[in-house]
């Protein structure tokens, strides 16, 4: 299951925190934005990979917060996920991981 910020891309839930557990999934398909800050249109559950804080073997519980959109996007590759540069015009908005 995909967990889909389109319903808190809203300026309210800036700085809110947002629990979601992230099961199992073949995640090539899905694509992430940034490092460490993403923008609101990446996968969750990709984005935890990327940062380290599960695996896609196990997956697990994560909490994000929802932050301002980011005029821009830097991407890396860490934990056998890339994730893409990305400008933004929109000024969507990111999320972050709460350790």
């Amino acid at each position: 299951m995909r967990f889909d910020l389109a319903e808190y891309a809203d300026v309210r839930y800036i700085g809110q925190e947002f629990t979601f557990n992230c099961v199992m999934h073949p995640w090539s398909d899905d694509s992430i934005w940034g490092t460490d800050t993403y923008h609101g249109g990446s996968s969750v559950c990709l984005a935890a990979i990327h940062s380290g804080l599960i695996t896609a073997e196990e997956g697990g519980e994560i909490t994000l917060r929802i932050g301002p959109g980011q005029a821009a996007y830097s991407g890396s590759s860490r934990n056998g996920v890339s994730s893409d540069s990305y400008t933004s015009r929109d000024r969507h908005v990111s999320f972050t991981f709460v350790r």
